[in-house]
């Protein structure tokens, strides 16, 4: 949890770098809410404020997503068997502007 919290107070100090317009992708290994997640224990409403925050913070949009929702499995069967929405695209308000139709 300390070196995910250092790396997304990294991108937060250093995004005036990075110009108007931007966008940053990948495995974020979180979730925003409850409704990304299938399976296994359900996760507190504060758990999710961390990552919510570093969003807010960092002030980007998302690419909006089409296809299959969940994006990682633990590839187990039954009820072992758990789903997530670990990666998704972030875009600055210019970036997204620029691109209007794109989806992930």
């Amino acid at each position: 949890m300390k070196v995910r919290r250092e790396h997304l107070e990294y991108l937060c100090d250093n995004k005036d770098m990075w110009g108007d317009k931007w966008a940053i992708m990948g495995d974020f290994n979180d979730i925003l809410d409850g409704n990304e997640k299938r399976g296994s224990i359900v996760r507190s409403e504060g758990s999710f404020q961390q990552f919510r925050d570093f969003v807010g913070n960092i002030g980007m949009g998302e690419i909006p997503f089409s296809g299959y929702e969940f994006t990682w499995s633990n590839l187990r069967r039954h009820e072992g068997f758990v789903e997530e929405r670990l990666d998704r695209a972030f875009g600055s308000p210019s970036w997204l502007l620029q691109y209007p139709k794109l989806r992930l």
